[in-house]
């Protein structure tokens, strides 16, 4: 009796053990098919994150700039050389700094993610020269220079100058100005055009970058033509400023009618004189050459990228024309 009580505790154990295994391999197996599940999930959301994120970009192209940190740059108008320019995320702090000043401010969403070089941001210089309103005429420097911070970028301490502003007339007050591993804090594109290459195992600068720039002076200089006099036999001479976001997208930060053409650094003074040499070239030799031998004429590095075929008459309608919006309430 004893070893047949044995015998049936024995069998009752592993029916025991059995049972148990079962339920092990049940729960394994249900585990199993919501480890399936889970990365269907993920990827249904994953696809109406960014199918969300694409329609957002579509109606909204600056979307990408804005980033978390609500970061605001202002500036006076009509100052150069970055007076009275100051970065914000505090509403508060910002009308602070702009209470009570007499001239007029220009604010900007700050651009949060930047292209960043040696863990610093920076800024293009970009010189443009229109020899003629109308018909509009465009000559693009072939070179420019980048202008860097010269401390790392960071959107932690916005109060840093150093970090935020680029202008050369600042950056050479900084007790790390001679320290920086960017000489002068500057760059020529040739430099920047290199180190792209490297980077990126293809040429950016003229494939990519160097396109968008020419697209963007010519549309800029579209839109205000019918604004500026135009004045036979005149030029200007401008500085473009533009930055590139993360995503090699080029920005137009503003345009300066009056560019610093001193020699700050050894990489301005050897671009300064070279393009005010080939400004002769263009105002003198090719102007005054031929209109047929002028395919010929040596421009140096400028380039024309625009020039309209004929004269545009200003319709007589758009003098005086007030283009105000004004709406009521409806009850």
């Amino acid at each position: 009796k004893k070893k047949k009580k044995s015998k049936n505790k024995k069998q009752s154990n592993k029916q025991t053990d059995d049972k148990k295994d079962g339920q092990t391999d049940n729960a394994s197996d249900s585990e199993e098919e919501e480890m399936k599940e889970q990365p269907n999930e993920r990827d249904g959301c994953l696809a109406e994150a960014e199918s969300t994120l694409a329609e957002l970009r579509a109606k909204y192209p600056q979307a990408d700039l804005n980033g978390t940190c609500n970061a605001w740059i202002v500036k006076p108008a009509g100052k150069s050389r970055g007076r009275g320019i100051a970065c914000f995320n505090n509403l508060d702090l910002l009308q602070d700094h702009t209470k009570g000043k007499e001239y007029q401010w220009v604010a900007q969403k700050y651009m949060e993610n930047p292209l960043i070089v040696a863990k610093r941001k920076f800024d293009i210089r970009q010189w443009v020269l229109v020899t003629d309103w109308n018909p509009l005429s465009i000559w693009f420097y072939m070179d420019c220079y980048l202008r860097f911070g010269v401390e790392e970028f960071s959107l932690d301490n916005l109060d840093n100058k150093f970090i935020h502003l680029t202008n050369n007339s600042i950056a050479k007050y900084s007790e790390k100005f001679e320290e920086s591993e960017i000489e002068g804090s500057m760059w020529d594109s040739q430099t920047f055009e290199k180190h792209l290459e490297e980077r990126e195992g293809y040429n950016v600068w003229r494939d990519k970058i160097q396109p968008q720039m020419k697209a963007i002076v010519t549309w800029s200089l579209e839109c205000v033509q019918d604004a500026v006099e135009n004045r036979k036999n005149s030029a200007e001479l401008y500085g473009y400023d533009l930055m590139i976001d993360e995503n090699y997208k080029v920005w137009l930060i503003e345009i300066n009618s009056s560019p610093a053409m001193d020699y700050s650094t050894p990489i301005t003074k050897r671009m300064v004189k070279a393009v005010s040499e080939d400004t002769v070239k263009v105002l003198a030799d090719y102007n005054m050459a031929p209109p047929k031998k002028r395919a010929s004429v040596d421009t140096g590095r400028f380039e024309l990228i625009h020039k309209n075929k004929r004269q545009v008459d200003r319709p007589q309608q758009a003098f005086g024309l007030n283009l105000l919006c004004e709406g009521r309430a409806i009850k």
